[in-house]
């Protein structure tokens, strides 16, 4: 069950288990076996039954988020990690950046925070592979004032990609290398390669690599599946520091030998992910659930890509045993989604299971919500565990 919170320390259940009950009660939610459509339709069903328990968790949820999570309190980590290196000329190094996804979000806004604080910053992806990006992308240009350099791939040719990827991404590293003098990767099997083997040609410069996911979808294994100890012998060899974002992400790394490690989490832009106000979640209400169910639905909220590691048929199947009242609403787009919709018809839920697809502000849908439900198989430390305890949700 533990393993499930991905080891972050707040979610570390404060009050005993009840006999009888298949959930544990933490500081802002209920951890279930994600595995147990029944134990997660029971966490459910107890959550939105317990409004003043529910409330407190909201109210807890925001303080911690605003006590640990902020972007400038990690950016303040980083600074910290890197106190050697004055100024501070960073090159991010990612797989994807335009897809916006939760590892490309934690980059930028780390990037921003990292900027206000003088340090030079760019970036490093590759253009776009299968459906990924719709219009073309210049090899070299900008995202919000940073600069980007974009690695060329071919579209459905995934082996070739990644040799495209680990050559261009070592050859513009090699190309740009008086403009920066640390190496940030964010993860660990694809840009963390690309960054261990450059600090091989590249001794002087400085090397972190971020390990963003634990578990069956965890980078751990993907490097175990892809190379085996090669892979893990060369970042042993590349890095000068890698980072954990919680617990269970250190101890993988850890298990196969990677060190030095720091523990610095993910961040939340507290400022844009805070509580409504009433007339803010009205309004939001009305919105996303329609002027006439605004005032008579349960809402819980799911948001992620989806895909098989998010569990989401558990999930259908847990909201098939609460009351009519109760509505699920799945923002984000992924290959299950056609999948996903002909399931809710088949278990009698098309009226009850909803799909947003992907959206631009989900601002919106967590002030709208009651409850926000996560049921991964795996996962390192959610933006959206993160936006939801930001803006009160239990």
């Amino acid at each position: 069950v533990l393993s499930h919170a991905g080891g972050n320390p707040d979610l570390v259940p404060d009050a005993a288990p009840v006999p009888g009950q298949p959930f544990l009660r933490g500081a802002t939610g209920l951890l279930v076996d994600a595995a147990l459509p029944g134990a997660l339709a029971a966490a459910l069903h107890w959550l939105l039954t317990h409004a003043a328990e529910r409330r407190q968790m909201g109210i807890r949820a925001r303080a911690l988020a605003e006590e640990r999570y902020t972007v400038h309190r990690i950016a303040a980590a980083y600074e910290t990690l890197l106190h050697a290196v004055t100024p501070m000329r960073i090159v991010h190094l990612l797989t994807f950046l335009d897809s916006r996804g939760g590892m490309e979000r934690q980059a930028l806004q780390l990037a921003y925070a990292l900027r206000s604080r003088g340090a030079s910053v760019f970036f490093i992806t590759s253009m776009h592979c299968g459906n990924r990006q719709a219009r073309p992308l210049p090899i070299v240009g900008t995202i919000d004032g940073f600069r980007v350099y974009r690695i060329p791939v071919i579209r459905g040719w995934y082996r070739c990609n990644a040799i495209i990827y680990a050559l261009g991404g070592v050859a513009l590293l090699l190309a740009l290398r008086s403009r920066y003098d640390i190496i940030h990767a964010h993860q660990l099997h694809t840009s963390g390669i690309v960054a261990s083997i450059a600090r091989l040609l590249l001794p002087t410069k400085r090397v972190i690599v971020k390990n963003a996911c634990s578990g069956l979808y965890g980078d751990v294994g993907e490097l175990a599946r892809l190379a085996g100890g090669r892979a893990t012998s060369l970042l042993r060899r590349g890095v000068s520091t890698f980072v954990g974002v919680s617990a269970e992400t250190i101890a993988e790394m850890a298990s196969v030998a990677l060190g030095p490690t720091v523990a610095i989490p993910n961040s939340v832009r507290a400022t844009v992910f805070a509580p409504p106000t009433r007339d803010a979640r009205a309004r939001a209400r009305r919105l996303v659930l329609g002027p006439r169910a605004a005032h008579t639905t349960t809402l819980l909220l799911a948001v992620g890509r989806l895909h098989e590691q998010k569990n989401l048929r558990t999930l259908i199947d847990a909201c098939a045993a609460l009351d009519d009242a109760t509505v699920l609403l799945i923002v984000g787009d992924g290959p299950e989604r056609t999948a996903l919709e002909r399931y809710r018809v088949q278990r009698g839920l098309a009226a009850r299971v909803r799909f947003a697809g992907a959206v631009e502000d989900t601002l919106p849908y967590y002030h709208a919500a009651d409850v926000f439900a996560l049921a991964s198989r795996s996962e390192g430390m959610p933006n959206v565990v993160l936006e939801a305890m930001a803006c009160g949700l239990p």
